[in-house]
């Protein structure tokens, strides 16, 4: 059975600015089974990213291979209770996996990584 995976604002920002690891999410994105969600949070900023016309056509047509996850009021009523004052969009971006029942999210952020892989599954692209 194929997992589903929520891909984390980190390597969507790395893709569209173009970053050193560019190419290696790419790949490890391409690799994966099962759906592939990105939330909400996660598209503001990879809109804030796409400054010019060309940037903005490929971050369209980058993020319609995604499913969009919305966040909720429990999502939020979650994140307090995992934030424990130290980033608070990682702590939104795990409690929307648990409450959706997506079992693995795919980092590049470390800290994501290490703070909750008791959490839920973490794919950490290296």
């Amino acid at each position: 059975m194929a997992n589903n995976h929520l891909i984390d604002a980190s390597v969507l920002a790395e893709i569209l600015k173009e970053r050193y690891n560019k190419e290696k999410c790419l790949d490890y994105l391409s690799s994966l089974k099962g759906e592939l969600f990105v939330s909400i949070l996660s598209i503001s900023i990879a809109w804030h990213y796409s400054s010019d016309p060309e940037t903005i056509e490929f971050c369209k047509d980058f993020l319609d291979s995604f499913t969009p996850l919305h966040l909720t009021k429990n999502d939020l009523y979650m994140a307090y209770e995992l934030w424990n004052y130290e980033d608070f969009e990682d702590a939104l971006q795990v409690s929307s996996c648990l409450n959706n029942n997506i079992s693995t999210i795919v980092t590049l952020d470390k800290k994501l990584a290490e703070k909750y892989k008791s959490t839920l599954q973490v794919e950490l692209i290296q």
